[in-house]
């Protein structure tokens, strides 16, 4: 199935959609980097808008699907970029609550990376959400890496030397990765040597074994998750299935 979801913001509706096979699924929840904020007139708007601008790598649909895992793509409506509330109320939405919790990873690419890593650098409790987080040529951020630690998330970082874009030089991601080491997280580093900004990301995502990876590494956090929670910035949720059929949540 998929869902889509629209923000309460008239020029800059968001969307985010899944693809969910059969079966109570994990989740890996893909935030988009600054290619891929758009506006109300974009065709197509939500996930295949982002599959066009060259935001999303298709072949992250594919193998989600083949690993039994829902592809949870948002899409940013506001030109200030990603919140920690927006990624709040992605992952306490309950189409997403209802997914596999021991099983949900976050993926970010560029801007995305950077509110991914944010996000775990917040708090120990926000990183225990996840069983593995995969931040690719994140802009630069810091903060709580001792709680990442001891969230027990484990962490990959996704760089190459070739990326020329000064927002998300290598060593941001190079340095956000040797801070979670130096205090003892799981933590490891991907270096494509070609591909520029985001080029060597659709390799990452088309290689099984990152869905082996986390595959083989459910969530190992204590602390308890909460129900399903209200959220602010979403309105709507279109939930689109297989034999062409839609129902539409408020």
């Amino acid at each position: 199935m998929t869902f889509d979801v629209t923000y309460p913001r008239p020029q800059y509706p968001t969307g985010f959609g899944v693809f969910n096979p059969a079966g109570k699924s994990g989740a890996i929840i893909y935030f988009h980097g600054i290619g891929g904020i758009g506006t109300a007139t974009d065709d197509p708007w939500g996930l295949q808008g982002l599959i066009s601008s060259g935001e999303l790598p298709p072949d992250l649909i594919d193998m989600a699907v083949k690993n039994d895992f829902a592809l949870v793509a948002p899409r940013c409506d506001q030109n200030g970029g990603w919140t920690i509330q927006m990624v709040n109320d992605v992952i306490n939405h309950p189409a997403v609550m209802a997914m596999d919790q021991k099983r949900i990873h976050i993926f970010g690419f560029s801007l995305g990376a950077g509110i991914a890593a944010k996000y775990l650098l917040t708090s120990q409790p926000y990183a225990e959400r996840f069983a593995t987080a995969h931040i690719a040529y994140m802009t630069q951020q810091s903060g709580n890496a001792a709680g990442v630690a001891a969230a027990k998330v484990k962490v990959v970082g996704i760089t190459s030397p070739t990326d020329t874009n000064g927002g998300t030089q290598p060593k941001y991601t190079r340095d956000f990765i040797a801070s979670l080491t130096a205090v003892g997280a799981t933590a490891s580093l991907k270096e494509y040597n070609y591909g520029g900004h985001g080029g060597a990301l659709p390799e990452y995502m088309k290689d099984q074994r990152t869905y082996d990876f986390m595959k083989n590494n459910p969530r190992a956090g204590a602390t308890p998750i909460q129900p399903p929670q209200p959220t602010k910035t979403i309105t709507k949720v279109v939930i689109y299935y297989s034999d062409g059929t839609t129902v539409e949540q408020k």
